[in-house]
């Protein structure tokens, strides 16, 4: 390799952005929270279903009717509304926990 001579643009993404692929026939809406089934690795809008691991909020509006996109999600700290009837608590911060 040789050493640069010139500037160079060096193209960088954010270690707290990823891409993941989307469900078939889902619909990723941008700022909400985005999950993942553990047994495919697909990501959905997070809901109360069995299996899901949040894995952040999703930065893009995605319609994946025909199938094989890809959403941009981004980790950190995000205010969102918690379920009164099935709250996401302490215990879930930090692991992998699947929402209650």
């Amino acid at each position: 390799m040789s050493s640069l001579t010139t500037n160079r643009d060096t193209k960088e993404r954010a270690g707290s952005v990823r891409r993941y692929p989307v469900l078939n026939d889902e619909i990723m809406y941008a700022g909400g929270m985005a999950a993942i089934l553990g047994s495919s690795g697909e990501l959905e809008m997070a809901s109360d279903k069995a299996g899901l691991i949040v894995v952040g909020r999703c930065e893009e509006e995605i319609d994946n009717s025909a199938d094989g996109e890809y959403s941009t999600v981004k980790t950190g700290c995000f205010l969102f509304d918690n379920s009164i009837s099935n709250a996401v608590t302490k215990a879930h911060i930090g692991g992998k926990t699947t929402i209650p």
